[in-house]
């Protein structure tokens, strides 16, 4: 995608992350450039554009990251500082790279950005074109940006001390609350003068062919104890090192990430969004502790807040897109927090173990709100979240059975799931229900026996159970019996048919698609998803339809209409709601969350629907189906005729990987690394040709290649 003043989708600046920080870039190639406010600083819903570290969510208070610094470059032309007034800016996903040419009254600059794993920023900057007789110069910039109109003004002040300047580089230091950091901007050529408006550097004899590679690294104690040492090592080796070979380590690193599996479509724009959507799981996974986050920028649920429900969405799109290692990292993220949960336990006289319902990336419990205590949102707001780690690890060993921690993962689940039965369900003779909580669509009343809540436990006692007997641990029977009376006590909620969001409820919602993807690949309703998609139909798309919120549109709704209709074999439909997920970037391909009923976009960015739109594109492709049928092309409806996919995964760890030409399927390969041989059914959606639906059987830790 190529975003210009032109396209026809809304702009919204770059969000380039690397796990552990994340910058804002906009339309210029950089935070910001000339000197009016409303042109650069005042962005959608008052994120400024700049340096942000998602773990500051735990460090700070109020909650909200932190803005630590802007940095930015001026063009000037006879004297003038010239603002931008033309852009092209493209972003490649696999390699992380931003590549942008800025014009500024007929001087035109092209930057190559990216964010390094070392935490630095490079801009490197080329003057293409200068006006004829004018004289040019080019100054960089840094500062703390507290004060500007239309931000998150007041919420945080970052104070900077600058302490050493030199010709090639502007040291300083930083805090902001309880941290402490350090940084430094430094230029690969010496400067000719200071900049006189910002603290920076200024270069007076630029001419056409000009080059200058800006280096902003950042360190602080969220990230090491030792970090003015990690800062001057790393300010050592964007000194020393060619700017091609830092690139280049770079792109190795991205591009090492993005070959794990790839997909190719005709469609240009989904193929984007999957390989953006890709690069984004990663860029929004913590580094230090494998921790997903919604976001790492503050208008995204305050900015690095890891929430178990829409992680979960996560692990299951990096799982299926085979990134097995991001997977394991965080599910050790869960298991890394057991300790606490069962302190946190056993400091309120509760059997197992309490995790958060939301917290930062090192696991520590974020505030409730609305002035609830923890007991009170832990156990009766938001007893949905805990099941959901459970299912992370049960998903991981669908997925990736070889995997040598899966036994290391059973005691964190187990004192979940211990939790969960002395405080949420109730036991009867023959069914088990939910006891009184908050219904999982974040409603503010209680009910009786909320489904998702049922539902999401019951599927985590039966993962469990299903582990534990693989693994050769008999203590697990009691959980499956008890999940199958749980899902028997879930199913009298069903009234014609169609399963409602707890007892008499007097309207569906978007889980009824929630309830579907649960119970694959064998339980779900078809009536009831269909019944929830005419509920949830507007003029615009897919809203929730709850009391509490009104929208026109949820592209992360589109991505589950999506994958369960591709699951119940309608391709029609499950390509619409794919392409319409599509429609709803940015120009640059940031997904918003929901948008609202003025038409106002809310939350690009938004880590969810990125994970959906990943797992709706490798479930088009290939999927399990009940009784071990492998369904292959259902989320497509014969339009797009030249295709390809490498390395989808699916249950047991099987490996997916076909090509179609001109809608016939040439070539399927099964890969099972597996020590048992495993039996499929294909079965090939009919508007594509090439390969009969027939039963195979593939050896063990061998391969076999179905061909047209």
């Amino acid at each position: 995608m190529m975003a210009t003043p032109h396209h026809k989708n809304p702009y919204h600046p770059m969000i380039l992350a690397n796990g552990s920080d994340a910058v804002l870039l906009n339309y210029t190639g950089s935070m910001a450039s000339g000197l009016t406010g409303h042109a650069h600083l005042e962005q959608h819903q008052g994120t400024l554009c700049g340096w942000y570290k998602p773990a500051h969510a735990g460090c700070v208070t109020p909650r909200y990251v932190p803005l630590l610094v802007e940095s930015g470059y001026q063009i000037m032309l006879n004297g003038e500082v010239c603002d931008i007034s033309d852009y092209e800016q493209q972003f490649f996903p696999q390699q992380a790279l931003l590549k942008t040419r800025a014009t500024a009254r007929g001087a035109v600059v092209e930057i190559v950005a990216f964010l390094t794993h070392e935490h630095t920023l490079v801009e490197r900057y080329k003057i293409i074109s200068l006006p004829s007789g004018t004289r040019a110069q080019l100054a960089f910039y840094v500062r703390s940006t507290a004060g500007h109109m239309g931000g998150l003004v007041g919420v945080h002040h970052t104070q900077l001390e600058y302490h050493s300047s030199t010709p090639d580089q502007l040291a300083f230091d930083y805090h902001v609350d309880t941290v402490r950091g350090a940084g430094v901007m430094q230029v690969d050529r010496p400067a000719d003068e200071n900049y006189d408006a910002f603290p920076g550097l200024q270069y007076n004899q630029v001419k056409v062919g000009f080059t200058a590679t800006k280096y902003l690294t950042l360190f602080d104690t969220s990230d090491t104890r030792s970090y003015r040492k990690q800062l001057n090592a790393q300010r050592e080796c964007c000194r020393t090192l060619p700017y091609a070979r830092i690139k280049r380590a770079h792109q190795t690193n991205w591009r090492t990430y993005a070959a794990k599996n790839s997909l190719t479509v005709p469609d240009a724009t989904a193929q984007y969004l999957y390989d953006y959507s890709m690069y984004y799981l990663r860029a929004n996974q913590y580094a230090a502790t494998g921790a997903i986050s919604c976001g790492p920028l503050p208008h995204l649920w305050a900015g690095g807040v890891h929430c178990p429900y829409d992680a979960a969405f996560a692990q299951q799109a990096l799982l299926r897109n085979n990134r097995l290692e991001e997977g394991r990292a965080h599910v050790a993220f869960h298991r890394q927090g057991h300790a606490a949960a069962r302190k946190l336990a056993r400091s309120a006289g509760i059997s197992g173990a309490i995790y958060s319902g939301w917290s930062d990336c090192r696991g520590q419990h974020l505030g409730v709100g609305h002035g609830r205590n923890w007991q009170d949102y832990l156990l009766k707001y938001k007893p949905l979240m805990p099941a959901y780690l459970v299912l992370d690890a049960y998903w991981q060993w669908v997925f990736d059975p070889q995997d040598a921690d899966h036994r290391r993962n059973l005691p964190y689940m187990r004192d979940i799931l211990a939790l969960a039965i002395e405080r949420f369900i109730i036991e009867h003779d023959d069914h088990a229900t939910m006891r009184p909580c908050a219904p999982g669509n974040e409603s503010e009343i209680v009910v009786e026996n909320d489904t998702l809540n049922g539902l999401a436990y019951a599927r985590a006692l039966e993962g469990y159970a299903q582990m534990c007997q693989a693994l050769g641990d008999t203590s697990a029977e009691q959980h499956g019996r008890l999940a199958g009376k749980l899902f028997k006590g879930i199913a009298k909620n069903t009234e014609q048919g169609v399963l409602l969001p707890y007892p008499d409820a007097p309207y569906l919602t978007g889980l009824q698609l929630d309830f579907y993807l649960l119970g694959l690949p064998a339980k779900g309703s078809r009536k009831s998803v269909q019944a929830g998609l005419r509920a949830m139909r507007t003029s615009w798309g897919l809203d929730s339809d709850q009391p509490s919120e009104a929208y026109r549109d949820w592209p992360w709704l589109n991505c589950r209409a999506g994958i369960a209709l591709a699951h119940l074999k309608q391709p029609r439909q499950a390509f619409e709601w794919l392409l319409h997920a599509g429609s709803k970037a940015s120009s640059l391909g940031a997904l918003p969350e929901k948008i609202r009923m003025d038409g106002y976009a809310i939350g690009y960015g938004y880590v969810s629907p990125h994970a959906l739109y990943a797992w709706m594109m490798s479930h088009a492709f290939a999927h399990d189906g009940p009784d071990d049928e492998l369904a292959i092309l259902w989320g497509f409806d014969g339009r797009w005729r030249d295709m390809s996919v490498e390395n989808v995964r699916l249950a047991a760890g099987l490996l997916i990987s076909l090509s179609v030409v001109a809608g016939k399927v040439t070539r399927v390969e099964i890969v099972n690394r597996s020590a048992q041989p495993l039996q499929r059914t294909l079965n090939l959606n009919p508007a594509y040709t090439g390969i009969k639906n027939r039963a195979v059987t593939i050896p063990s830790r061998d391969s076999i290649i179905v061909e047209s």
